[in-house]
């Protein structure tokens, strides 16, 4: 049986030609939930791509970061309890590249590492958002 996941909930400003996405990780589960803080961009830094971008083409936007490699450790997780969340906010301009006047449909979309084999490697995604840059 697949595990449920957390609820996510994304919001996006658009000012200057700079997106800033704001995301509310609410663990709506029966049970204690592990978020990798770097794939939650937990401190605003990104590491892989984890927003999937569509242009108002239709055209997916590729992520243009960097990429870091890592062994992933215990300290790199955070617990949400039943009923608890976490919000983390990352600038979407130092991941990918947008156009001003494009209208861009946005979801956050990644899979969760898996945490001590008490909770699978899963897809968590979000709200797809749809703004123009401004």
């Amino acid at each position: 049986m697949e595990e449920k996941q957390i609820d996510i909930t994304l919001s996006i400003e658009s000012k200057d030609g700079v997106l800033v996405a704001q995301l509310l990780f609410f663990n709506s589960t029966s049970k204690k939930f592990y978020l990798d803080k770097y794939t939650i961009c937990y401190n605003g830094i990104f590491t892989r791509g984890v927003f999937t971008i569509i242009d108002g083409k239709s055209r997916p936007i590729d992520y243009i970061g960097v990429v870091a490699k890592r062994k992933v450790n215990l300290e790199d997780f955070i617990s949400l309890d039943v009923g608890e969340s976490v919000m983390t906010r990352v600038v979407l301009n130092n991941g990918y590249r947008f156009k001003r006047g494009m209208k861009y449909h946005i979801q956050y979309s990644v899979y969760n590492l898996d945490y001590l084999r008490i909770q699978n490697i899963m897809l968590i995604e979000s709200n797809s958002v749809e703004i123009i840059c401004k």
